[in-house]
């Protein structure tokens, strides 16, 4: 029994190890969040709405707020007066609020 929790014990571990190596930087965020705006584009998007989009990447690179934790790093961004939270976690972000 007792080799049986080592093994778990020592899979755990090797888990939380895999998190914190690839927990992704506020680099990958902030390249992250730009190619998010882009593939959120129509094809048949007017130039006003291209604008909009424009700015809203720009503003959200500015305004970023990363927090880097020990298995994971949180990110928060401001556009367009709504707050947006996102967590990365073994190399990807996840988005988890809008606004607060």
């Amino acid at each position: 029994m007792k080799k049986n929790g080592l093994i778990v014990i020592i899979i755990i571990a090797g888990i939380l190890l895999f998190a914190a190596v690839t927990k992704p930087d506020k680099e990958h965020f902030e390249f992250w969040i730009k190619n998010k705006y882009n593939e959120e584009k129509a094809e048949n998007e007017n130039i006003l709405e291209k604008g909009v989009k424009e700015l809203g990447k720009f503003q959200a690179s500015l305004n970023v707020t990363y927090k880097d934790r020990l298995i994971y790093a949180t990110a928060e961004t401001k556009t367009f007066g709504e707050e947006v939270k996102y967590v990365g976690l073994f190399g990807t972000w996840i988005k988890t609020s809008d606004k607060e």
